[in-house]
């Protein structure tokens, strides 16, 4: 008798035990199911709130249409610096237009120890042809200064294009012609990139040219090079 009371306690321990080492590895297990997420602010960007959306397929959803039209739910939103712990998996961070910055979004898999991502928006067009009406004529009086031939050629700076936050922009350089013969002329049209640091533009490709190369000019956002290759009379 006392050995089947015995065996009965040396099962009920083990039942026990085992419980535990189940329960413990499920937590273990919940607790290594998430990631921080560090989410940080771009110099000068504030009051952007983003919205994080977990198993969504950006590329399943017009980027025009908001995201709070659609049956998504967000599973964090945030608005300045933060830190947040996130169940692993795909995410669609979604960075919602307002008055000053532009909407975009970008996908995220969280699948290590932490992510850092940051949130870098670009000027609206409309923020952006504001700054370049009060600062073109600069821009332009500090082109025609560094290459004194377009003025000596009859050439003519374009009105170009301000980018990212209005620290790029670019321009052409061709033919002081009339808009007929424009419509009707062969002519080579060059380019070039200005950049604005500490309050002062400065040119970053030397000399202008028919097609700035990224391989040449790493330092310049792919994008914004070719935007700007793209500019035509």
């Amino acid at each position: 008798m006392g050995g089947i009371i015995v065996i009965k306690k040396v099962v009920l321990i083990s039942i026990s035990a085992l419980s535990m080492l189940l329960v413990a590895n499920f937590v273990i297990s919940y607790f290594n199911s998430f990631q921080k997420l560090e989410i940080k602010y771009a110099d000068g960007v504030s009051d952007v709130e983003v919205n994080i959306y977990k198993n969504i397929d950006g590329h399943d959803i017009d980027p025009k249409t908001p995201l709070e039209n659609t049956e998504a739910t967000p599973v964090a939103s945030v608005n300045a610096d933060e830190v947040l712990k996130l169940k692993k998996g795909e995410y669609l961070l979604d960075v919602k237009e307002n008055d000053l910055y532009k909407n975009y979004r970008f996908e995220l898999s969280l699948d290590k120890d932490i992510a850092t991502v940051t949130i870098d928006p670009e000027f609206t067009d409309k923020k952006l042809e504001e700054l370049l009406n009060a600062d073109k004529s600069n821009i332009h009086k500090m082109i025609n200064s560094a290459f004194p031939q377009i003025a000596n050629n009859n050439l003519r700076i374009g009105d170009g294009r301000l980018f990212k936050r209005g620290e790029w922009y670019g321009t052409m350089i061709f033919p002081a012609l009339s808009e007929e013969e424009i419509k009707n002329s062969y002519f080579d049209i060059y380019h070039l990139v200005l950049k604005k640091e500490n309050g002062q533009w400065k040119i970053v490709t030397t000399p202008p040219d028919l097609v700035l190369s990224s391989q040449k000019y790493l330092d310049i956002p792919e994008d914004v090079l070719s935007a700007t290759n793209d500019i035509r009379p």
